[in-house]
């Protein structure tokens, strides 16, 4: 078979090679996160590692035959990536109802029955009408005219993309700080290569039959890669988290492995004000030193693993707090062991108006000068 060299060739393989990394760390590691949101992005870095590598052989390919037969594993990519990435989205905004068999069985059946007639009947003749390669600036390029059944497809990606979209632009606006971004971020890295697509149907952005969207995962590959395992967005999915997270009565707080704080709540920004994302935990808790050793055991077999008491002057009074040290593992390591991935979650509980109350209380007895005796509903002396 001969090929040929093309400007796009390159960038594809790129985009394929990242993507195919990203899913090796995702078999890596699925003992450390598991769910629908870990098995979508395993999905979508499948699904777009696969279009682009099949894309890069169809545009170097310099036979029909070969450029139709590279399209159809082009069109498995595709169907992986219409599934996988509409239930990344779903299962970061915690729409997990829709991933339930009998839901997801409806959002596999477009994608799914393109693949299926793509591999079955041939992609020549249910998606482009009189195929032929055709010169465009010094090399093949496979020209057609789109079928109904093309159509069909791409009005409902668009549809679904858009959807995502909107679903991600509202998780973006609906939070704060490191999850806005993260948000955003992602929103950015799956509306790109729809634009390019877009813009390369349109015939502004080079040859009008060269497809841009698999092209522009080398950059959003790298955006994507860095949200996703960077910003951990695998741990948890942020919706969830900040049902349970944001509204805790108690304050919490989260460091990772190095000592600095990753994540904290608004009563413990209330409670200490001196604490912030990014600051390192002994700097933010120079006037508890038992909460920075806590932190830096991780509750790892030392005292840390037992919840203790501090006492905490937040500007309007003494505050009687209790502490509770609890390491999250990014494996099954065991709590004695520690890496880069793991973190310390520190949930003060204040108990101010308990200790209080028994203060006063023992001091009522330790004061009275007459004999008291306290009994239980049994009638027993406690």
């Amino acid at each position: 078979m001969v090929w040929q060299p093309t400007p796009y060739t390159a960038p594809l393989l790129v985009a394929a090679l990242a993507a195919f990394s990203f899913a090796a760390y995702g078999a890596a590691n699925r003992r450390r996160a598991d769910g629908p949101l870990f098995r979508a992005f395993v999905g979508i870095a499948l699904g777009s590692g696969l279009w682009s590598l099949a894309y890069a052989a169809q545009l170097s390919a310099t036979d029909l035959g070969a450029t139709l037969l590279w399209n159809q594993f082009a069109w498995v990519g595709i169907g992986v990536l219409g599934v996988a990435w509409p239930a990344f989205v779903l299962a970061y905004v915690d729409r997990t109802a829709w991933l339930r068999p009998r839901r997801f069985a409806l959002l596999c059946l477009v994608p799914g029955a393109a693949v299926c007639g793509a591999l079955l009947l041939g992609p020549g003749s249910l998606f482009y009408r009189a195929p032929a390669l055709a010169d465009v600036g010094g090399y093949l390029v496979m020209e057609y005219d789109p079928t109904p059944a093309l159509l069909g497809f791409a009005a409902y990606s668009y549809a679904v993309n858009l959807l995502t979209f909107a679903a991600l632009g509202r998780a973006a606006l609906g939070r704060e700080d490191r999850r806005r971004r993260q948000a955003a971020l992602l929103l950015v890295a799956g509306a790109a290569p729809v634009a390019a697509g877009v813009a390369g149907v349109a015939g502004v952005a080079g040859p009008r039959f060269v497809d841009l969207t698999p092209i522009t995962f080398a950059a959003t590959s790298g955006a994507f890669g860095w949200v996703v395992l960077r910003q951990r967005v695998l741990d948890i999915s942020p919706v969830a988290r900040d049902a349970v997270f944001t509204n805790l009565a108690d304050a919490v707080v989260v460091v990772d492995a190095t000592g600095g704080v990753v994540d904290l709540n608004e009563p413990a920004k209330r409670l200490f004000p001196s604490v912030a994302v990014g600051c390192d935990v002994a700097e933010a808790f120079s006037f508890a030193p038992a909460v920075a050793e806590a932190a830096a055991g991780g509750g790892g077999g030392g005292p840390s693993e037992t919840e203790f008491r501090l006492t905490h002057d937040g500007g309007g009074g003494h505050r009687f707090l209790t502490v509770s040290v609890h390491t999250v593992a990014g494996d099954d390591r065991g709590a004695g062991a520690r890496d880069a991935g793991d973190g310390t979650v520190l949930l003060f509980r204040d108990v101010t108006e308990r200790e209080t109350l028994e203060r006063r209380y023992r001091t009522l007895i330790e004061k009275s000068p007459n004999v008291v005796a306290v009994c239980g509903t049994d009638g027993l002396v406690r």
